[in-house]
């Protein structure tokens, strides 16, 4: 896999972004609302993937992580997950969370663990992802970052 830039997507482009979500039944209906930064992955003009977080606090979610099929197991997806994780921690984010109906292997290969709702802090419960957008069978996901030794489980 060739070395890939990951940049934030200008609001302009968010069309592109819903067009690839939709593409995977990913919730798209508040991404123009939601306090959700977007990163596009890119080759030349063409979008390989996105991903986002939605940051509360010291917590976040991971959001609509999406890598176009002719990328996938090329390693992409990893490249977008550990570069939000990388923001995420640069902006004070202590634990991510993610709801997901598909990919649960990629994320535990990916360091998250599986919790149980009631352990999920409230403005991430009340969060349009988690309220309303995802269905109730979307298995939750989380990531803790230690300040002192990196992301833990």
């Amino acid at each position: 896999m060739p070395k890939k830039d990951i940049i934030k997507i200008d609001s302009n482009e968010i069309l592109k972004v819903a067009e690839l979500l939709q593409s995977f039944n990913l919730p798209t209906l508040d991404i123009e609302i939601a306090p959700i930064h977007f990163y596009e992955i890119k080759e030349g003009s063409e979008l390989i993937g996105v991903g986002g977080i939605e940051i509360y606090g010291q917590n976040a979610i991971l959001r609509s992580l999406a890598i176009h099929k002719a990328y996938h197991n090329k390693g992409y997806g990893k490249l977008v997950t550990s570069f939000l994780e990388q923001t995420a921690q640069k902006n004070g984010i202590e634990k991510l969370f993610l709801l997901t109906t598909t990919a649960e292997i990629f994320f535990k290969k990916n360091g998250y663990k599986l919790i149980a709702r009631d352990k999920c802090p409230p403005e991430i419960l009340s969060s349009g992802e988690f309220s309303r957008l995802c269905p109730g069978s979307a298995i939750l996901w989380s990531k803790a970052y230690d300040f002192q030794i990196g992301y833990i489980t």
